[in-house]
C-alpha cells in the first residue's frame, strides 16, 4: 500500500529513518514541494531540462529590464504579480538540446538569480517549516535552506560531505552575493560570456559556442 509521505513524518521520530523505507521516486511524487537540506544526501544537475519546461522563471525588476534591453520587450511578461521570461511553446527560449543533454544559452551576468539558485530556496525564516532540519548557521547568520522536490537530481538521505561542501555552500554563497557567477547549476562546458551584447545574436541561432549545463 502506498502510504502518504506526511503519514511517515507525523508518526516517526526520525524523518530520515522513515524516508529510508520508501522508494525515492514514489517519495518525490508525494512529497511536499520543498525539502529541508538535511534530508538530502546529494544533488547533481542531470541536464534533463525539466526545470525549463512549463516553468516561467521569475525575474527581479532589474533582471527584466536587462533582458528586455538585449533581447527585446517581448521576451519578458508580467504574470502572477512578477516579471517572468516568456515561454515559447511552453519552453524557455534559452534552452537548447545537444545529444541527450540540455543546455542554457543564458550565462554570465544575464543569468537570472532564480535560475542560478535552482533547485535551492534560501530564506531567513523557516518559510516551509521544519526549522531544525532546514536551518544552517553560515557566515554568523541563520538561514533556512530547502530544495524543490520538482528537481530530478535530488538524492535523499543523510547529507554527504560532498553535498555540504559543494552545492550547499555554493548556494549559500550565491544567496549572499547574487551577482556571483559561482553557482551549483553552472558547470560550464565552455567559458561563459561576460559581455551581454555578445549574446544578442544567439536567440534563435544555432551557431553559438558558449554553453553551460543547467
Amino acid at each position: 500500500m502506498d502510504v502518504p509521505y506526511r503519514f511517515h513524518l507525523k508518526n516517526c521520530a526520525s524523518p530520515l529513518f522513515c524516508l529510508s523505507f520508501l522508494n525515492p521516486s514514489d517519495l518525490i511524487k508525494n512529497m511536499e514541494n520543498n525539502i529541508p537540506w538535511s534530508w538530502v544526501r546529494n544533488w547533481d544537475c542531470r541536464q534533463c531540462g525539466y526545470c525549463c519546461v512549463n516553468y516561467r522563471v521569475p525575474l527581479t525588476k532589474s533582471e527584466a529590464k536587462l533582458l528586455s534591453r538585449f533581447f527585446g520587450p517581448d521576451l519578458v511578461e508580467w504574470s502572477k504579480g512578477k516579471f517572468r521570461i516568456k515561454l515559447k511553446d511552453g519552453i524557455c527560449p534559452f534552452l537548447e538540446k545537444r545529444g541527450d543533454a540540455y543546455f542554457c544559452k543564458l550565462q554570465g551576468s544575464l543569468k537570472p538569480y532564480a535560475c542560478k539558485m535552482w533547485p535551492f530556496r534560501i530564506y531567513r525564516e523557516p518559510k516551509f517549516g521544519h526549522p531544525s532540519d532546514a536551518g544552517v548557521n553560515y557566515g554568523r547568520r541563520m538561514y533556512f535552506v530547502y530544495l524543490s522536490s520538482a528537481c530530478r537530481g535530488i538524492e535523499l538521505g543523510t547529507p554527504s560531505p560532498e553535498f555540504i561542501a559543494g552545492p550547499l555552500v555554493q548556494a549559500l554563497n550565491l544567496h549572499m552575493n547574487p551577482y556571483s557567477n559561482l553557482y551549483p547549476t553552472g558547470r560550464v562546458l565552455e567559458r561563459p560570456l561576460s559581455q551581454a551584447s555578445s549574446l544578442s545574436p544567439w536567440l534563435g541561432s544555432s551557431h553559438h559556442r558558449f554553453y553551460s549545463y543547467l
